[in-house]
This record gives structure tokens, sequence and C-alpha cells, in this order.
């Protein structure tokens, strides 16, 4: 995959768990977690 492709890709789901931590304070939320997940799963399959 193009380079800059995941960077924005990364960059979209480090704000979305962003704005669940800071703006509404959901970061004990299974939401959270899943969107964690999200993030560790799309680095796992971008540079393996």
């Amino acid at each position: 995959m193009e380079r800059q492709t995941v960077i924005s890709d990364l960059s979209r789901e480090i704000e979305t768990l962003t704005r669940l931590h800071i703006q509404h304070g959901l970061h004990r939320t299974k939401g959270f977690a899943n969107q964690k997940s999200n993030i560790e799963k799309l680095i796992h399959r971008y540079f393996e």
C-alpha cells in the first residue's frame, strides 16, 4: 500500500481515538478499546 495512504488511514483512526478520549471522556469504554485495537491491527498489517 502507498505510504501516504497508510499515514492517512492511521491518522484518521488516531484522531477518532483522541476524540473518544479527550472530547467525550470515553477512554474506559468498549468502543475506545475497539478503536485502539483497530489501530494496532492497521499497524501490524501495514508494517509486518
